[in-house]
């Protein structure tokens, strides 16, 4: 991936992952109804799990946003954040083919769809993947100073 390649994925990367958990921060059990079509309301004690999630993910769009204007730290971020998507994706994967899923219909109602929410970070994890593989001109030149 080229310097200038990589500069606007992690800022697409950024601006996504931001504006995509940003309503989750702000008003947890709206963003999920809206964002993951929740079919029913979320026990009250869930929220402070899911605003922290919201704030995490808003965190990182703000170092993806930071790394398209700072070449120096996109390795580290790019890492973090690869991971961090893989592991969504992989916990929404499962999530989906569990009992745990079945359990949460039943007993809360609650019926999430995660496409978007999987597509659009398996996307984001395989532009990580690349770009983590693939180093660009800047990574070899901020290594070697």
């Amino acid at each position: 991936m080229n310097t200038k390649t990589a500069k606007y994925f992690f800022l697409i990367a950024g601006i996504a992952t931001l504006l995509g958990s940003l309503p989750v921060m702000i008003a947890p059990r709206l963003a999920t109804l809206e964002l993951f079509n929740f079919t029913s309301n979320i026990p009250e004690n869930y929220m402070p799990l899911i605003r922290h999630w919201g704030v995490m993910a808003v965190g990182l769009g703000i170092l993806l946003i930071y790394a398209s204007l700072n070449s120096s730290v996109r390795f580290s971020v790019a890492l973090f954040s690869t991971a961090s998507k893989l592991y969504i994706v992989g916990c929404s994967l499962w999530y989906l083919t569990s009992d745990f899923n079945a359990l949460s219909i039943t007993e809360y109602g609650v019926h999430a769809n995660y496409t978007l929410l999987i597509v659009l970070e398996a996307l984001l994890a395989i532009g990580g993947v690349v770009y983590l593989i693939k180093p660009s001109a800047d990574i070899s030149s901020n290594q070697i100073a």
